[in-house]
């Protein structure tokens, strides 16, 4: 089965409160941002109107949701079922800088966030 078939049948497994609860989450990651439903769905790739359906408990088409997904920098699962440590603001933090970066220098952040916590180790081991 292709990704986007797996991805078809996990949104088709869901019942009306798992919409909502997915309406809601989707809400949230957008205000976490402070952004708008305007700017989130110029972001997304979809029409304001059909975001505000969304966060009202619509049905997000595979594309909607995808598309969210990656606007949010975060996992379509994330999206769809919730992160485990939802209100970890370092998490929030990493979902945001790679909502703005390119992938590139998402990655160049990473190592260098790296280096530091290496380094850090370092410095408290001696």
């Amino acid at each position: 089965m292709t990704a986007h078939g797996q991805l078809e049948r996990q949104i088709r497994s869901f019942t009306k409160d798992d919409f909502r609860r997915l309406a809601s989450r989707i809400a949230e990651q957008r205000k976490v941002r402070g952004w708008n439903q305007r700017e989130a769905s110029q972001r997304a790739g979809i029409q304001p109107d059909r975001l505000s359906r969304i966060e009202r408990g619509a049905e997000p088409g595979i594309d909607e949701a995808v598309a969210l997904s990656r606007a949010y920098g975060m996992s379509f699962e994330e999206l769809l079922y919730g992160a485990a440590r939802a209100g970890d603001e370092l998490d929030l933090l990493a979902q945001e800088i790679r909502s703005v970066l390119p992938p590139d220098d998402f990655r160049a952040i990473l190592r260098i966030f790296r280096a530091l916590v290496v380094g850090y180790r370092a410095q408290a081991a001696s």
